[in-house]
């Protein structure tokens, strides 16, 4: 056992290095920090989103303040308002706010802002206040159109229609690039512009002619596969984002609860007190990592890393 704990402890110094860099910058960043705002920007209900999606925008208030608050928050494409809302934010809390959207093609700047904010104390009037965090950075996305459903957008997709041919190739026929049967005679595109085999070709040119349907075949199975893989790579992209987004806000509202029962805290207990100003550290040093997937996955790799020396060793024990 002994040999353990000091083969794990030499490998992994650095890390705890890390750590402790990070914590000293998390202290320094927050001295710094203003004591309401948005947190974490802006995420959405799905990525990427196409025109004609219907999605959900969501966002996260931080309230620091001392004092509770309330207000109305906006939700704004460019100078568009997408839906407003009244809030009620308590100190040393954080709430989820969200407006529903649906979306048109082309470019959108994304943004919320809270507007009108009051400061609420009982047995006392309500006073307007500013916030030195009222609005969230702008998101800058764009919509394209998905016209064969396949969650890739046309700017991407080499055939929008899905119709077997790609665009180019029906811009150099002189067929519809959105539609696949662009005369509505009950024909695709492709089907009708193959070549015709006659009696003649059959007889002379059989093989090669079913080599050509055989390779037409391979390549179509393949351009089905390699569009299969998108679409579950950017799920499984899609799957990361919202997991670590969730993970971020659950560290985030854990982080507000310690910090607002250490100021409540009248008569702490040496012990108690002692592990929650060290949870009250060191949440953020794992919310900054995990607001950078790459630190998140090599946190990830090195604690797998660690569980697999550890069953190493003691299934060598045995």
């Amino acid at each position: 056992m002994t040999r353990l704990f000091a083969t794990i402890n030499n490998k992994y110094i650095l890390f705890v290095f890390f750590l402790f860099f990070s914590l000293f910058s998390a202290k320094h960043a927050s001295a710094v920090t203003v004591n309401s705002g948005f947190v974490s920007g802006i995420w959405y209900s799905q990525t990427p989103f196409f025109a004609e999606d219907d999605i959900r925008i969501y966002t996260a208030i931080q309230n620091e303040s001392g004092f509770d608050i309330t207000g109305t928050i906006r939700f704004y494409d460019g100078e568009e308002i997408i839906g407003e809302s009244e809030f009620s934010s308590i100190s040393g809390h954080l709430i989820e706010e969200w407006a529903d959207w649906h979306v048109t093609e082309g470019e959108h700047r994304i943004k919320v802002e809270i507007v009108n904010p009051v400061k609420s104390s009982p047995g006392s009037d309500s006073e307007p206040i500013t916030l030195l965090s009222s609005s969230s950075p702008i998101d800058a996305r764009y919509a394209d159109i998905d016209t064969d459903k396949d969650r890739i957008g046309n700017k991407k997709d080499p055939d929008d229609d899905n119709d077997g041919l790609t665009d180019e190739e029906e811009a150099d026929l002189g067929t519809n690039p959105l539609i696949a049967d662009t005369d509505n005679d009950g024909t695709g595109d492709k089907q009708e512009f193959e070549p015709e085999k006659t009696d003649e070709n059959k007889a002379v040119e059989i093989k090669p002619e079913e080599k050509t349907d055989s390779a037409k075949t391979n390549e179509d199975e393949q351009t089905k596969i390699v569009n299969t893989l998108k679409n579950i790579l950017n799920s499984i992209d899609n799957g990361v984002e919202t997991a670590l987004k969730k993970i971020i806000l659950t560290l985030e509202k854990k982080s507000s609860s310690l910090e607002a029962e250490l100021q409540d805290e009248k008569n702490p207990d040496n012990k108690k007190s002692f592990f929650k100003n060290f949870y009250s550290v060191i949440l953020p040093v794992f919310i900054r990592i995990f607001n950078n997937r790459w630190a998140a996955y090599v946190l990830i790799f090195i604690i797998l890393v660690i569980i697999w020396k550890i069953f190493r060793f003691f299934r060598r024990r045995r």
